[in-house]
C-alpha cells in the first residue's frame, strides 16, 4: 500500500498513519481536524468549499458551520498557523491550503502550490483500521438485510458501462473548461443492422475521448435514459432545448454518421451559447472518423493540441459494439459480439473486462470472476483496466456476501485509480464500498465513503450519479436510525430521478421512503409515497422491483386501515395474476390483512401454503420474512381460538429462520412465546414480553417499540399489573398521536391506573 506524507514548514502529516509530527515530536490533534488538514492538503491546487469538506470528513452535508469552524480552529492551533499563513479562509466559500508542500511516497515529490497534482494528492485517505463504531442493535436483522439488499439493487441498476478506453497521456491545460458536456446518440444514415451499434457505441466512444481530456461528460447510460430520439433520429430544436435545460449542459454535442462510397463521414454539431459549430472527419472505419472529429472539436474549442492517444483498433470497435449492447440492456447481443471475436481478441484485457461485466449482469458470478481475475493478477494489465477488475471482483463478492474480501478489492481499486481520472468511476467505487461497510455494521466508515463519493461526484457533474448516491446514503442513514436525514436524502433522489423521468429509480427511492416513514409511524406519509410509486407500475419491467414496491404499498395501505384496497393489490400477486409471485412475503401480508379484518380463521388457513412457499424458496432467501410470519400466524391461531396450532407452526417456521441466534428471529420468537404463554395464563410470558420490548428499544425503531409495548400491555391488563401498566403507558404515550394501536392500548392502561384525563385524551386520539 502506498504511503502519502505531506511536509510543510517543520511539520509532517502522515495520512496513512493518521499522525502529525513536528520534528521528532508527535503533535496531538483531534481526528476530524487531522482529516480536514489531510483533505485540504490533498486538494491544495484549489479552494475547497465548506459543503465539500463537510461531506468528505463527516460523511454528510448537514454538519453545522460552527462544528466545521471549531474543527478548523483546532487544526490551525495544532500546526501553529496564524493569520492564514498556511490555511487560508476563502470568504463565503471555504478554505484553501496555500503554503509550499513536499509530497513523499510518490513520483514528483517536490510540489509547489499550483503545480500539477501528483498521484499522492489524488489518492483517497483510507480510514484507520479498526476505527469502525460498534454495531448498534438496530443495524442488523430485517432492516439491515432489507437496506443492504436494496443498496445492491441500486448499485446494479445505476452501474455505468464505465470502461476506460486507453492509458491517459499528458493533456495540456484548457483555456476554458466547460461545466458539463452532453453527447447524444449518433444519428446514423445507414439503417442496416451491421451499423446499428454505431448509434450508441460511437456516442460512448466520443464521450470517453472527452473524458480522457479531463472534461466533465454526462455518462452515456444517463443520456440513454433521458434522450427522446425515436428511431435513432437526430434531435429537433425542442428536444435540444429540453435536454440542455434538463442537464444544465454547457455543450450539447449531436453526432451524425453517414456511409457512402466506402467511407464513413462523421460530424459533430456542437451547440453552445445559442450557437452551433460543426466538426467533420472521414475514414473507412467509423471509430477513427469519430476520433478525428472529436479531436477537431477539442483542438478548436480550447486552443490546445489534440489529446495524445492511439488510433482506434479492432478491439476498440468490438468494445464499443459490446458497450452499445450494454447501453441498450441487451445482454444476449453483447455476449454474441464477444463470442464472435477471435480467441486472442477475447483475451485482450479490454474485452475480458466487458465479458466480466456481461456475465455479472446476467448473474453468472463464476463466469464473471473468471473474466475479472486475470485483470488483477497480470502485472502487464494497464492500471485503468486493473481498476475495473478489482471493482468487478468486489461486486461479485458483494453478491456472494463475502464482504471482507470485497473490501480488499475496492480498497485496491481506489489505490490504483489514475489521479484526476474518471470521477464517475471513483464515485462508484466509494459508493459500492459503502455497501459492504454497512453490511458489516461499520457505520462510520460507510457514511464516510458516502461523503467521499459525494465530493467526487459533485465535481464530475453527474446529477443522476448524485441521486444514486443519495439513494444509497438514505438507506444507510435509515439503517442507523437517522430517519429524518434518510427521508431528506430520499426526497432529493426522488426529485432528480423524477426530473430526468427515470421511472424505475423513482420507484426504488419511493419504496425506500415508504419503509422509512412506516418505521417512524408516519403512516399517512408512507401511503402518499407508496401510492405515487404504485402509479408507476405500468412503466416498470423488473419483477423484483415490482414485488418490492408492491409489498411496501400493501403494508402502507394496511397501516392506514385501508384493508380492502390492500387485499386488491395482493390479488395481483396471486397465482394467475398479471404479476403472479410465489414470494412468501405476499402470503404473510395476506394473512396480516385478514387478521386486521377480523378474519383470523382464514389467515390461519393460509399457514400451510406459507410454509410450502418457504420450503420451495431458494435456501437463505426467506430469513427476513420468517419472523413476521411467526408473529402474524401466532396471532391468527390465538384469535381463531386454536391456541394448540400456534406452537407447531412456530416450530416449523424456525427451520427457515436465518439462524437460531438471528436477533430478528429471537424478537419474533419472544413475541410469539409471550402471547402463547399469556393465553395459557403462564406468568413466564412476562419474561418473553420484556425481552422483546428491550430489543425493540435497542433498535430505536418507533414501529417496533409500539408493536412490542402493545403486546406487553395486553399481558399487563389481563394480570392487572399496575407496575407494568405504568411503565408501558410511559413507553406508549409518545406515540399516541401517531398510531391507533398505541392510542388504544394507552387509553386502557391509563384507565386501569385511574388516570381518567390521560385515558380520555388517548381515546380521543384513537378516534
Amino acid at each position: 500500500m502506498k504511503v502519502f506524507r505531506y511536509r510543510f514548514d517543520d511539520y509532517l502529516l502522515d495520512a496513512a498513519a493518521r499522525e502529525l509530527w513536528r520534528g521528532d515530536e508527535r503533535v496531538p490533534i483531534p481526528p476530524k481536524s487531522l482529516e480536514c488538514l489531510a483533505y485540504l492538503l490533498q486538494y491544495r491546487d484549489r479552494a475547497v468549499g465548506r459543503d465539500e469538506l463537510i461531506a468528505a470528513v463527516w460523511g454528510r452535508v448537514d454538519a453545522s458551520d460552527t462544528l466545521l469552524t471549531q474543527t478548523i480552529w483546532r487544526a490551525r492551533r495544532a500546526i501553529g498557523d496564524e493569520g492564514d499563513r498556511s490555511l487560508r479562509t476563502v470568504p463565503r466559500f471555504g478554505y484553501r491550503w496555500v503554503a509550499p508542500v513536499r509530497v513523499e511516497g510518490a513520483p514528483g515529490e517536490i510540489d509547489a502550490v499550483g503545480a500539477t497534482r501528483t498521484e499522492a494528492q489524488a489518492a483517497p485517505i483510507e480510514p484507520v483500521a479498526g476505527s469502525a463504531a460498534p454495531a448498534r442493535a438496530g443495524f442488523r436483522g430485517t432492516r439491515a438485510r432489507y437496506a443492504i439488499g436494496a443498496l445492491a439493487l441500486v448499485v446494479l441498476a445505476a452501474a455505468a458501462v464505465g470502461f476506460a478506453r486507453r492509458d491517459r497521456r499528458a493533456v495540456p491545460k484548457a483555456a476554458v473548461v466547460p461545466s458539463l458536456i452532453v453527447v447524444l446518440p449518433v444519428s446514423v444514415a445507414d439503417a442496416s443492422a451491421e451499423a446499428a451499434w454505431i448509434r450508441l457505441g460511437a456516442m460512448d466512444y466520443v464521450a470517453s475521448r472527452l473524458r480522457d481530456a479531463r472534461l466533465k461528460v454526462l455518462p452515456s447510460e444517463r443520456v440513454v435514459a433521458i434522450a427522446r430520439l425515436p428511431g435513432g433520429a437526430a434531435p429537433d430544436a425542442d428536444e435540444r432545448a429540453r435536454l440542455a435545460a434538463l442537464t444544465a449542459a454547457d455543450y450539447l454535442l449531436v453526432p451524425r454518421a453517414e456511409h457512402a462510397d466506402g467511407v464513413w463521414r462523421f460530424s459533430i454539431d456542437a451547440y453552445h451559447d445559442g450557437r452551433a459549430h460543426t466538426y467533420r472527419a472521414q475514414d473507412p472505419s467509423p471509430l477513427p472518423a469519430a476520433n478525428d472529429a472529436t479531436g477537431a472539436f477539442l483542438q478548436d474549442t480550447w486552443h490546445a493540441a489534440q489529446l495524445a492517444a492511439s488510433p482506434p483498433d479492432q478491439i476498440n470497435e468490438i468494445s464499443q459494439r459490446v458497450d452499445a449492447a450494454l447501453l441498450e440492456g441487451d445482454l444476449a447481443k453483447a455476449r454474441t459480439v464477444l463470442e464472435g471475436a477471435g480467441e486472442s481478441a477475447r483475451n485482450d484485457p479490454r474485452l475480458l473486462a466487458r465479458a466480466g461485466k456481461v456475465a455479472f449482469r446476467a448473474g453468472k458470478l463464476d463466469e464473471a470472476e473468471a473474466a475479472f481475475t486475470p485483470l488483477v493478477t497480470d502485472a502487464a494489465v494497464p492500471a485503468n483496466i486493473k481498476v475495473l477488475g478489482e471493482m468487478g471482483l468486489g461486486g461479485v463478492d458483494i453478491r456472494r456476501h463475502a464482504f471482507d474480501t470485497a473490501q480488499q478489492h475496492y480498497t485496491r481499486a481506489l489505490e490504483t485509480l489514475v489521479p484526476d481520472g474518471d470521477l464517475s468511476l471513483q464515485g462508484r467505487a466509494f459508493t459500492e464500498r459503502a455497501v459492504f461497510e454497512g453490511s458489516l455494521a461499520r457505520v462510520d466508515l460507510a457514511v464516510a465513503d458516502i461523503g467521499r463519493a459525494r465530493s467526487v461526484l459533485e465535481r464530475s457533474g453527474d446529477p443522476i450519479g448524485l441521486a444514486g448516491l443519495d439513494l444509497n446514503g438514505a438507506l444507510i442513514e435509515s439503517q442507523r436510525g437517522h430517519y429524518d436525514d434518510a427521508t431528506r436524502m430520499f426526497d432529493r433522489a426522488i426529485d432528480v430521478y423524477g426530473r430526468f423521468d427515470i421511472a424505475d429509480q423513482v420507484a426504488i427511492a419511493l419504496a425506500g421512503r415508504v419503509d422509512t416513514r412506516l418505521t417512524v409511524l408516519d403512516n399517512a406519509g408512507a401511503l402518499q409515497s407508496s401510492a405515487r410509486a404504485w402509479k408507476l407500475l405500468p412503466r416498470l419491467e423488473d419483477p423484483l422491483l415490482i414485488r418490492f414496491m408492491g409489498a411496501r404499498h400493501v403494508e402502507a395501505l394496511r397501516r392506514n386501515g385501508r384493508l380492502a384496497e390492500a387485499a386488491r393489490v395482493l390479488d395481483r400477486f396471486d397465482a394467475g395474476g398479471d404479476h403472479a409471485s410465489t414470494d412468501p412475503a405476499f402470503g404473510v401480508l395476506r394473512a396480516s390483512v385478514l387478521v386486521d379484518q377480523g378474519k383470523a380463521p382464514l389467515a390461519l388457513h393460509l399457514a400451510d401454503e406459507i410454509v410450502r412457499d418457504f420450503e420451495q424458496a431458494p435456501v437463505g432467501t426467506c430469513g427476513d420474512t420468517v419472523p413476521g410470519a411467526a408473529i402474524v400466524l401466532t396471532d391468527a391461531a390465538l384469535q381463531s381460538r386454536a391456541p394448540e396450532a400456534a406452537a407447531p407452526l412456530l416450530a416449523r417456521l424456525s427451520e427457515f429462520a436465518a439462524s437460531p441466534q438471528d436477533p430478528e428471529w429471537t424478537f419474533a420468537n419472544d413475541m410469539a412465546q409471550g402471547k402463547m404463554l399469556d393465553a395459557q395464563g403462564d406468568p413466564d410470558a412476562d419474561r418473553h414480553f420484556a425481552a422483546a420490548l428491550a430489543y425493540a428499544e435497542s433498535t430505536g425503531e418507533p414501529a417496533r417499540v409500539v408493536a412490542a409495548a402493545v403486546a406487553y400491555a395486553g399481558h399487563a391488563l389481563r394480570r392487572s399489573d399496575g407496575a407494568r401498566a405504568e411503565m408501558l403507558a410511559k413507553r406508549l404515550d409518545p406515540y399516541v398521536a401517531l398510531d391507533f394501536r398505541a392510542a388504544r392500548a394507552a387509553a386502557l392502561l391509563h384507565a386501569m391506573l385511574g388516570e381518567s384525563g390521560a385515558a380520555a385524551a388517548a381515546d380521543a386520539a384513537a378516534e
